[in-house]
């Protein structure tokens, strides 16, 4: 019975073919011969399979002796590390501890005794006068929080925050700082609040530009994740911070802008019920980066080139959901986006998305001529499909090789032009007004009359003398109403009775119009246009006799 390890039989090569002769099928041997070279061919396979197990199996037992059998050895690593001990001896100790974690798992490392370790690898991190302990110790802590999640809790009961945020406060050695910014972001998603109250937020922004670009991004995405759900109290421990946060907003790079926009996504959604703090959060630095981040830049004749920055979808969706939240909360918030030409941007890339919708979705609107790159020539008889692009997708213009990955790359475009349509509305929406209390219940939407405006079932009119009038001012009949809310005289020109119409007759358009006027002014109007009817009759009189009399006078002269 073969082994399951052992492979396919190995196919001869030509060599082999040019050996055998014509003649070796007549030899009796032959077929022997063919079986033993396949039985050590499928042998040395298996043995080097054996080999590769046998090695596995040794790099599982070392982890297995260091990680949940080894407590001799743990033991002797804590008398080393002890701080009684000698520095040359921690040193080792740490350097042997960084080598088995770096390559721990939380299999391996589930014995391992980290209430006994943490405590010993803070006292560590303290000796400043010497730098090679504090940052082994630093990474020491940052490869067990990697390999075993649950000792973050351990890690954050021996104070070890307070630690890492003292040396990111007073620099001197850059790779322990770098290392505590590692350790930091370990502990970031489950402990948020207590970085935040420990100071962690201000003490990693402190000397950002002090490091380089990836490390940046690594910090600008941990504040991210602790501006998630700020507790109320923690509010002041973030104020100091939203200038250096604002600055990533005008970056060059994507990922410290997107990141930059998280966080103030996720400060507006914690603090979406209090005005206050959301009028410092939102200053009109940070809503003008906000807006040029989703506004496209100008080229040289003042038309729409192309994205003024670079972001995903995800992103631009993500700002247009912060500014509608804001405009929800803050009249202030609200004036200033106004004031800051919020509303033009708003209908240009609602018009941008919605022809990139729909050019994403009908075939037949892509150009039948793709365009040719300078002194490229199409080969006869040659397809090239055509190239779609989206506004802040990041992908730059889409050449699909074929219809299936064609019709993919549609099918997002369209997703991500619908996610940023339905967005863009709702903003709109969060910046009108509001709509006041029993203005809906006066219209009735079932019924519509002869010309614009929608029938009225409104109880005070029905509530009048039943008269009705008709002026020339406006196109309906109007009706003595008995409403009580506020209302002014639409009359052309200035109302007799000033601005103030409490008291006053009140006339009202019984088509659903929103039109009202005076009890004065509509009888000095009507007065006015029966002068004018009188006026006309008289004329059209003294008309008639001028007419009849001419009539008489040409009589005359015929019978003379």
């Amino acid at each position: 019975m073969s082994s399951p390890l052992e492979p396919p039989p190995l196919k001869r090569g030509l060599a082999d073919k040019s050996k055998s002769s014509p003649d070796s099928d007549s030899d009796p041997e032959s077929p022997l011969t063919k079986k033993q070279k396949t039985s050590m061919d499928r042998d040395a396979a298996s043995d080097h399979y054996h080999t590769i197990l046998r090695r596995l199996s040794g790099m599982n037992e070392f982890a297995a002796q260091h990680g949940m059998l080894g407590r001799e050895k743990m033991d002797t690593l804590m008398a080393g590390l002890n701080e009684n001990a000698d520095e040359n001896q921690q040193l080792n100790c740490l350097t042997e501890l960084c080598n088995f974690l770096s390559i721990g798992t939380e299999d391996t490392v589930s014995g391992f005794r980290s209430d006994a370790f943490v405590p010993l690898l803070v006292q560590c991190m303290r000796k400043e006068h010497n730098i090679d302990i504090m940052i082994l110790a630093a990474r020491a802590l940052t490869h067990l929080m990697e390999a075993l999640p649950s000792s973050c809790n351990t890690v954050v009961a021996a104070g070890a925050v307070k630690v890492f945020c003292e040396k990111l406060l007073a620099i001197e050695f850059i790779d322990l700082a770098e290392q505590c910014l590692h350790a930091l972001e370990k502990l970031s998603t489950e402990h948020a609040h207590i970085l935040l109250k420990e100071g962690a937020l201000a003490a990693m922004l402190e000397y950002i530009d002090f490091f380089g670009i990836s490390i940046q991004r690594k910090v600008v995405h941990t504040a991210a994740n602790l501006c998630k759900r700020v507790p109320k109290n923690c509010f002041l421990m973030v104020v100091d911070t939203l200038p250096t946060l604002t600055n990533f907003l005008t970056y060059d790079d994507c990922k410290l802008v997107e990141n930059a926009v998280l966080c103030f996504s996720r400060l507006v959604t914690s603090f979406a019920d209090d005005e206050e703090k959301l009028q410092v959060i939102l200053t009109d630095r940070m809503i003008a980066s906000l807006i040029d981040l989703i506004g496209p830049k100008r080229n040289g004749g003042g038309g729409a080139s192309e994205a003024r920055h670079d972001i995903s979808p995800t992103t631009a969706t993500m700002i247009l959901r912060t500014l509608g939240v804001a405009a929800r909360a803050s009249l202030t918030l609200t004036e200033t986006m106004l004031r800051q030409g919020l509303v033009a941007l708003l209908a240009e890339l609602l018009a941008a998305s919605t022809s990139q919708g729909l050019d994403s979705s009908s075939p037949e609107r892509q150009p039948s001529t793709p365009t040719q790159s300078p002194g490229s020539h199409p080969q006869p008889g040659s397809a090239t499909p055509p190239s779609i692009s989206f506004m802040g997708s990041g992908s730059g213009p889409i050449s699909p090789g074929g219809a299936s990955p064609l019709t993919q790359k549609m099918s997002k475009a369209s997703s991500a032009s619908a996610e940023i349509i339905h967005e863009t509305v709702t903003v709109f929406n969060d910046l009108l007004p509001p709509i006041q209390d029993g203005i809906l219940a006066e219209i009735d939407f079932t019924k519509r009359s002869s010309g614009r405006c929608l029938p009225v079932r409104d109880s005070a009119l029905e509530a009048g003398d039943g008269e009705t009038r008709l002026t020339s001012l406006h196109p309906h009949p109007v009706m003595l109403s008995k409403l009580d809310s506020p209302w002014v005289c639409d009359a052309p020109g200035e109302c007799t009775r000033g601005p103030s119409h409490d008291g006053v007759p009140r006339w009202r358009c019984i088509s659903g119009c929103d039109w009202d006027i005076c009890d004065r002014c509509l009888t000095a109007h009507m007065r006015a246009a029966d002068n004018d009817d009188d006026d006309d009759d008289e004329d059209m009189e003294a008309e008639d006799g001028k007419k009849k009399k001419g009539k008489k006078t040409e009589k005359d002269k015929d019978k003379d």
